[in-house]
């Protein structure tokens, strides 16, 4: 359960977006802020941007620190290049380094902490479906479908006997406005279903009984998640600056 309320956070927001004058355009993160259930910070980073290069700083009380959290390197639309993460001794993590075409991933590499290569994936497209491939047994993990805008609307993991689908609906008037989304059932866990309800940039989720799911977000009037609430009470808070990336879709007018 616990992997499926990653997936649909990473969803949300590996991708924050906005539409200007000429197409959408991914925005640039100055700072996430992470509230507990009870209202104790988490954690703060604070990001600082060098052309498409983004370090992130670990802060505390709202003051930025010089520990390292993260470095990111995008191309001119915004799509990640690089990501290496630190722990908080400023050692490395662990880092990821992908290959795209604007916003589509061709492959990724990821790397262990002691930079040794653990995992390399190839992405093969036709259109907007991409058949996820892991390069070193030539097996097919994933099923990948997006929209036009590059959200992503149907997901199929794959693993010998064992498989199970994930479908994303969004609303066609506006950029990234999820209204439901589902995860078939499957040998390991039950199957999930909501539906989410927007009233002006705000929005909670709802079981298919009715009851509420526990999560909610609130979206800028560019649909940038400003404020996000995870079933366990966390509170992701999220501010952008005002220079953006190259546009990487301009939709028919």
């Amino acid at each position: 359960m616990k992997r499926i309320w990653l997936i649909l956070y990473l969803t949300l927001f590996s991708c924050e977006d906005t539409k200007n004058d000429d197409g959408y355009s991914f925005p640039k993160l100055s700072k996430e802020t992470v509230f507990n259930s009870d209202g104790t910070i988490n954690r703060e980073i604070i990001y600082r941007w060098d052309g498409n290069v983004r370090k992130g700083y670990r802060a505390r009380n709202g003051i930025e620190t010089d520990t390292l959290s993260s470095l990111c390197r995008y191309n001119q639309y915004g799509g990640i290049l690089e990501y290496t993460s630190y722990n908080l001794s400023g050692d490395v993590n662990g880092k990821t380094v992908y290959e795209r075409d604007k916003w589509k991933i061709l492959s990724y590499k990821k790397y262990n902490r002691s930079d040794e290569l653990s995992s390399h994936n190839i992405f093969e497209w036709d259109g907007l479906t991409a058949r996820e491939i892991d390069a070193k047994s030539n097996s097919l993990i994933y099923t990948h479908i997006y929209d036009e805008k590059s959200n992503k609307i149907y997901e199929k993991f794959e693993l010998q006997t064992f498989e199970y689908i994930t479908t994303w609906e969004w609303d066609p008037k506006y950029r990234q406005r999820l209204l439901n989304y589902t995860v078939g059932p499957n040998s390991f866990a039950e199957g999930v279903s909501i539906s989410y309800e927007w009233i002006g940039n705000k929005c909670i989720g709802k079981n298919i009984d009715g009851t509420l799911s526990g999560d909610s977000w609130e979206v800028n009037e560019f649909d940038d998640r400003i404020k996000y609430t995870g079933r366990s009470g966390r509170v992701f808070i999220q501010e952008y600056l005002d220079e953006r990336f190259e546009p990487y879709f301009t939709p028919d007018i």
